[in-house]
């Protein structure tokens, strides 16, 4: 039947808290803002202030610069080509290669901000948790008061293999009599030497 639930809405909520762990990122209180690579010299305010509310924000501690220097150039300098084509777009010049490059552009750019967590829904999908130094070493010391986890435990006998021919028998016999090493070894010491 259409439009209705086949499991109750109850039974669909998470309780268990998901599979994925929550990423947390220590921040060390520093805001000291990288200067512009290179690269990036050349681009306008916008794209310069991009570059400061980036590192100013608390995400820039889950970023890593050689692994997204990449990326952080490509939304740098996007950011400035958007701000160029709306200055374009606000003098009258709405011609379809224009427009059709700022939506490209946005496109872009979102995706780029979603990758970086740079909105609120990419923020919680990553369940960024952002921590002081304190809060950090508080949580490690809880984490290593907690119980230890059970010892290994090890069996006397192996457990049955109904796949094996002989089963258990057959492990237990590695010299190939047909005798149990277990038996021979309880066997009397002197009863094969001098009989």
């Amino acid at each position: 039947m259409p439009a209705r639930r086949q499991k109750p809405v109850e039974l669909l909520a998470n309780k268990r808290g998901g599979r994925a762990r929550a990423l947390q990122v220590v921040d060390d209180g520093d805001r000291t803002v990288p200067s512009l690579p290179r690269q990036l010299r050349h681009v306008g305010p916008a794209g310069r202030q991009a570059w400061r509310e980036f590192w100013g924000s608390a995400v820039r501690a889950a970023v890593e610069l050689p692994a997204d220097a990449a990326l952080l150039r490509d939304y740098v300098l996007l950011v400035d080509e958007q701000e160029r084509l709306r200055a374009r777009m606000a003098a009258g010049e709405m011609t379809p290669p224009v427009v059709s490059r700022m939506a490209q552009v946005e496109r872009h750019l979102h995706r780029i901000r979603e990758h970086l967590g740079l909105t609120p829904l990419a923020r919680f999908r990553l369940q960024l948790q952002v921590l002081s130094g304190r809060e950090r070493e508080q949580r490690l010391a809880a984490q290593s008061e907690q119980a230890e986890p059970p010892a290994v435990v090890v069996l006397d006998e192996p457990a049955p293999e109904p796949w094996r021919p002989g089963g258990v028998q057959a492990i237990a016999d590695d010299d190939g009599d047909g005798n149990s090493d277990t038996a021979d070894s309880q066997a009397a010491p002197g009863a094969g030497a001098g009989a």
